[in-house]
Formats: C-alpha cells, sequence, structure tokens
C-alpha cells in the first residue's frame, strides 16, 4: 500500500511549480489547435486534393500552404517551448520530468524535423509551380507531403495525449479514507 505522501509526490501535475501552470495551459491550447488542423488537413483536404487534376491542384495548395503554414509553424514553435519549460520547471523544482511530457517534447522535435526536411520544402517547391505548366512528378510530390502529414498528425496527437495524460493524474485529498492491506 503506498502513502498519500509517495502518491502525491507521483502525482506529475501537483509537482509542476503552481506558476507554471499558465505555460501548461498554453501548451495545451496550442497544441489541440496544431492538432485540430493537422486532423482537419487530413480529414477534410487531403481527399479532396487526391481527387483533383494539376492545374486545380495547384490553385488550390497555393493559397492554402501560404495561409496555413505560418499558422501551423507558430503554433508547433509554443507549444514546443512551452513544453520544455514545463520540463525545465520541474527539474529547477527538484521533480523528475514525467514521461509524458519527454516523450511529448520528443514528439514535437520529430514533428519539427519531418516538418523541415519534407513538408516545409515541398510546400517551397509546390508555390513555384505554374498552373499552365505543372511538373510532370505533381502527384508523386503531393504523395510524399501526404505521408509525412500522416507522420506529423501522429506525431502532435500523441503530443497532445501525453500533456493530457500529465494533468489527468490527481494526488489524494486529505479526506480520503486509508484503507487497510
Amino acid at each position: 500500500m503506498r502513502s498519500a505522501d509517495s502518491m502525491e509526490r507521483e502525482s506529475p501535475l501537483r509537482s509542476l511549480p503552481a506558476a507554471n501552470q499558465p505555460v501548461r495551459l498554453l501548451a495545451l491550447v496550442t497544441l489541440v489547435a496544431l492538432v485540430s488542423i493537422f486532423l482537419g488537413t487530413l480529414i477534410a483536404f487531403t481527399p479532396v486534393l487526391r481527387g483533383l487534376d494539376a492545374e486545380t491542384y495547384i490553385r488550390v495548395q497555393q493559397p492554402l500552404t501560404k495561409h496555413v503554414t505560418p499558422i501551423a509553424s507558430g503554433l508547433g514553435l509554443i507549444s514546443g517551448v512551452a513544453l520544455v519549460w514545463i520540463a525545465v520547471a520541474y527539474r529547477r523544482a527538484g521533480q523528475r520530468v514525467p514521461r509524458s511530457i519527454v516523450v511529448a517534447v520528443l514528439c514535437l522535435v520529430g514533428l519539427g524535423i519531418s516538418s523541415l526536411l519534407v513538408n516545409v520544402p515541398i510546400n517551397s517547391e509546390v508555390q513555384k509551380w505554374s498552373v499552365s505548366a505543372p511538373p510532370s512528378d505533381w502527384a508523386s510530390v503531393r504523395d510524399r507531403w501526404d505521408l509525412f502529414h500522416v507522420l506529423r498528425t501522429a506525431m502532435s496527437s500523441i503530443a497532445l495525449g501525453c500533456l493530457l495524460l500529465t494533468g489527468t493524474r490527481s494526488a489524494p485529498t486529505a479526506r480520503e479514507p486509508k484503507r487497510s492491506s
């Protein structure tokens, strides 16, 4: 049987210094927004875009990418900085960083790397395409972007789940009756 003191020490949310709770909320809100954009793209836009011919695809994709990329990039950056801040706050408070926070940070690092190495360069390439003369490999470029977007969506969703998991564990209250073994 674990004591109330040991259970309270194990609760990640309880050990996060109260001054850092707004940072956790910021991470949560920005991750929810990022996951929403990524899932919305995956579920709503990707199937439609896959059914378009090259010229229509370029006409739709160029303004869409131009609008969404800075928003998603900003949300990812803010989420990542907030999660690192939270990890540092645990360490400064003399606490072990919860595994869920470590996994969330690693997912956002992976998301950032895949975005910078694949999706962002493809977005830049698509911005240069001419509607009247699309490249012959446009569909394979689109498919590669789609594949890595699935990866980004999964990583951002896992990061969000980990952050939510960290906040769902609660410490016992003083009024909780003790159970005998």
